[in-house]
C-alpha cells in the first residue's frame, strides 16, 4: 500500500488534497489515515507521526482540516443570524393568523352555540304545548292520532 505525496509547497496540500487523494486511488493511505491506523495498531501507538518531514506534513493537514471546519461553522453560524429574522417574522405571520382566525371563529361560534340554546328551548316549548293539549283534550288527541296512524298506514302499504 502506497503513501500519497504531500508536498508542502503545493497550494493543494491539507484536508482537500487528503479528500481527493482518497477519492482517486482507494488503495493510497493518506498520511493523517496512516497515523490513525499506528493509533490503532497496538505496540505502534508510541510511533506517533509528528515533527519534520513527512510527519509535518500530518500536522500541516491537520491544521488544515482544522481551518476548514472552523470557516465552515463561522459560515454556517453567519447562515443561521441571517435566517434567524426571517423564522421570527415568518412566526410573527402565523401567531396573527391564528389570532384572525380566532377573532373571525369565536363569533360565529358563539353564534351556533345560541341558536342551539334557542331550538332545544322551541322543542322543549313545543313538547309542553303537546302534552298540555292531550291533557285538556285526551279525546281529540286519541281521534288524531288514529286518524294520522291509519293514513301512515295506508301510505306505506302501497
Amino acid at each position: 500500500m502506497a503513501v500519497c505525496d504531500l508536498d508542502a509547497d503545493n497550494p493543494m496540500c491539507g484536508f482537500a488534497h487528503t479528500v481527493r487523494c482518497i477519492l482517486r486511488d482507494p488503495y493510497v493511505l493518506c498520511l493523517n489515515q496512516l497515523e490513525k491506523q499506528m493509533e490503532d495498531t497496538p505496540g505502534l501507538a508510541s510511533t506517533k507521526l509528528t515533527g519534520y518531514g513527512p510527519q509535518g506534513e500530518v500536522s500541516k493537514v491537520a491544521t488544515s482540516a482544522h481551518g476548514a471546519v472552523d470557516k465552515a461553522a463561522a459560515s454556517a453560524s453567519e447562515a443561521v443570524s441571517a435566517i434567524r429574522p426571517a423564522i421570527a417574522r415568518v412566526a410573527d405571520s402565523a401567531h396573527q393568523a391564528v389570532d384572525t382566525v380566532n377573532n373571525i371563529a369565536s363569533p360565529a361560534v358563539q353564534w351556533v352555540g345560541e341558536q342551539s340554546d334557542m331550538i332545544a328551548a322551541r322543542s322543549r316549548d313545543a313538547v309542553a304545548d303537546a302534552r298540555a293539549y292531550v291533557v285538556a283534550h285526551p279525546w281529540q288527541s286519541l281521534g288524531t292520532a288514529l286518524a294520522v296512524g291509519y293514513l301512515l298506514g295506508r301510505k306505506h302499504a302501497r
